[in-house]
């Protein structure tokens, strides 16, 4: 699959950061490899590529990279200093509230959700994210025009570390995570705001342009999102 995202008319935008795309949200179809677009000429892309006979992380990907972040957070306040985490199938289903409730009134975790949370996290372990001029700046060539002096790729993986044990007396499945610092460092949980790109591109002054900007932060309302996956454009 190709996106070609240089269409969009507007955009959601924190200061200088732009969403990626780097889950899925889309429950018709389903692609090992995506493949998104920033600029007409295609020079600026993302290349998302599932590991093999599986598909590109999606929306419950994404809702268990929350619980994964909640965890993380939970550790860092008890230590600064602590980048990995343990945490359980259990936990994670019960934070999703997909454990099912018996008869009797007794909470369980049933066979196919357990399998289908350790799925989540190997993919999340496993799935390639390449970044392609991304960071990159252009410059002006010997024709006159702006372009990059050279491709720029960075590639990373949401998660650095995967270890995982069975606790066999809870039929439980347990976890030691560590996620990519890069991956980390692209998170901002922020408000943000729209403003449309057509009225940005026709303002060739740079602080006309940031002014631009301000004004539209200033009209647009605060929107709360419990976690927005941004990279952070330099």
């Amino acid at each position: 699959l190709e996106v070609n995202l240089s269409k969009i008319t507007s955009i959601k935008k924190d200061i200088n950061m732009v969403v990626l795309p780097f889950f899925y949200f889309s429950n018709r179809n389903q692609y090992e490899v995506i493949t998104y677009y920033f600029n007409n000429d295609k020079s600026r892309y993302m290349v998302v590529e599932a590991p093999q006979r599986n598909s590109v992380p999606s929306a419950f990907d994404y809702e268990v990279i929350q619980v994964l972040l909640k965890f993380k957070e939970a550790v860092k306040r008890e230590d600064p200093t602590k980048e990995e985490f343990y945490c359980n199938t259990w936990d994670i289903a019960k934070e999703l509230k997909i454990l099912y409730k018996t008869k009797e009134g007794k909470y369980t975790l049933r066979q196919k959700d357990k399998l289908r949370i350790i799925e989540s996290i190997k993919k999340l372990r496993k799935t390639n994210y390449e970044l392609v001029n991304l960071y990159n700046v252009k410059e002006i060539q010997d024709d006159g025009q702006k372009k990059y002096s050279h491709k720029e790729s960075v590639t990373l993986t949401i998660l650095d570390k995967l270890e995982s044990t069975e606790d066999l007396f809870k039929s439980d499945a347990v976890f030691y995570i560590k996620f990519n610092d890069l991956f980390l460092k692209s998170i901002k949980n922020k408000y943000h705001f729209t403003y449309e790109l057509a009225k940005l591109d026709a303002i060739t002054k740079s602080t006309a342009k940031r002014l631009f900007e301000v004004r539209s932060e200033e009209h647009t309302s605060e929107l709360q999102s419990p976690c927005n996956l941004v990279c952070r454009l330099l």
